[in-house]
């Protein structure tokens, strides 16, 4: 897990913020589907953040992507899971 700044259900809140977007990330494009993101319509990520980890993750094959907002500083905080890739000739057994 890699985290920047200091299955839950989008707008869950926790000490550490709110759960506002849970996206999919493929080789650092991020994914609006349907069935790979989950969002609040009401927040909208900083300027430049989306791009930025875009850019950051390029390298990794898949990853999912959690935006938090702390509501008591106004923090963002970032948390994103690799998933590890499974050779081509294994994956029917998963």
């Amino acid at each position: 897990m890699y985290v920047i700044c200091q299955q839950p259900q989008v707008s869950s809140s926790t000490k550490d913020g709110t759960l506002v977007m849970k996206l999919r990330m493929r080789n650092g494009s991020i994914s609006f589907n349907e069935k790979d993101a989950v969002w609040n319509e009401k927040w909208r990520p900083p300027d430049g953040l989306l791009a930025e980890l875009s850019e950051k993750w390029v390298n990794v094959a898949e990853a999912e992507l959690e935006i938090y907002h702390v509501e008591d500083t106004g923090a963002i905080r970032v948390e994103i899971r690799t998933r590890p890739r499974i050779p081509f000739f294994l994956r029917w057994l998963f």
